[in-house]
């Protein structure tokens, strides 16, 4: 029996009943886990609801590089606390993405490190 999984999915912006049916079709397909990932602190809160409402939707936190201009130790505390909270599996969105310059590349790898 083959199992599936997905690991960077965003599904905090998706209505409930668009969640139900995405995590219904997802099971008769096959899919056993996805890992819900998160743009903000925002997104990461309503990810980690989402992920406590459906068993098969693992949420992770996290900033993404193009939302990096406002990132100080208050944010990177609240960070650290979302990521405490049970079932969250990964801190998602880090990293460097120059591809839209959303955010100039020094802020960049200054949120990142």
């Amino acid at each position: 029996m083959k199992m599936l999984s997905d690991a960077h999915m965003h599904l905090d912006r998706c209505e409930p009943e668009q969640l139900r049916q995405f995590v219904e079709e997802a099971r008769k397909k096959g899919v056993a886990a996805t890992v819900a990932a998160s743009m903000n602190v925002e997104s990461s809160v309503e990810t980690i609801a989402i992920g406590n409402s459906f068993d098969i939707i693992y949420p992770a936190v996290g900033i993404h590089p193009w939302n990096a201009t406002n990132v100080d130790q208050k944010l990177y505390n609240e960070l650290r606390e979302l990521a405490s909270h049970k079932g969250v599996v990964a801190i998602s969105e880090i990293g460097l993405d120059f591809a839209r310059n959303a955010a100039a590349h020094d802020v960049q790898e200054q949120a990142f490190a």
